[in-house]
């Protein structure tokens, strides 16, 4: 006789396969539903807010209710948190373009890394916290950030298998095509959110004391 799993008592190895096993399917069509709605980058934020609060719920073990549960998020604080997408993402390629142009050749390129690195570890903390947790975009962006330092070794963690994960696909963007159509998107963010859960809960969650 197969003994019941407790998905509450897995650590994070094995939560994450738990899930992949227990929602294939919803999985590949929340991968397929993310990037057909992220195609006017308008919706984007809103897109991965939506599927990342699929994700979560999945992570923590509560119930889903698909369609609803997404749209709801996709619809919330909708311009605000495409403004702090936006900044964060344009941010560090104005600063990248300016090192280029005005300073030393080259160093653009050096401080887009940098700085593409740190968006990304913050962008990871952001949309979790922003499903997780009522908090206005303004303070979640803060607390993203605080805990991106904070919490360094689950940064590193995300910088290296995140960044390892897109700067393949976009250096082989032809090749990795079918990959990411096929679940790389969003077995990325169930990764993340999986090592986010814990972190966020201790600090955002059970003390419930966010930066304001």
């Amino acid at each position: 006789e197969t003994e019941a799993i407790e998905p509450a008592l897995l650590n994070d190895s094995q939560r994450l396969w738990y899930i992949i096993r227990a929602h294939a399917m919803e999985l590949l069509g929340l991968n397929l539903l993310f990037i057909a709605l992220s195609l006017p980058l308008i919706t984007l934020p809103a897109a991965l807010c939506g599927m990342t609060s699929i994700l979560m719920k999945w992570v923590r073990d509560e119930t889903v209710f698909f369609w609803s549960d997404f749209w709801r998020e996709f619809k919330a604080d909708f311009f605000s948190r495409f403004l702090a997408w936006l900044l964060l993402t344009l941010i560090p390629i104005s600063l990248s373009l300016y090192a280029e142009w005005f300073f030393v050749r080259g160093g653009g390129i050096v401080l887009a890394v940098i700085l593409g690195a740190v968006s990304l570890v913050i962008q990871s903390y952001l949309f979790p916290i922003l499903v997780m947790v009522a908090l206005p975009t303004k303070t979640a962006v803060r607390n993203a950030v605080f805990m991106s330092f904070v919490e360094w070794r689950y940064s590193l963690r995300i910088l290296l298998f995140s960044g390892l994960a897109y700067a393949v696909c976009f250096i082989f963007t032809l090749y990795t095509i079918p990959a990411v159509l096929l679940g790389l998107v969003v077995l990325c963010q169930l990764t993340v959110c999986v090592w986010v859960n814990d972190p966020i809960s201790r600090r955002l969650i059970l003390p419930r004391e966010p930066l304001e």
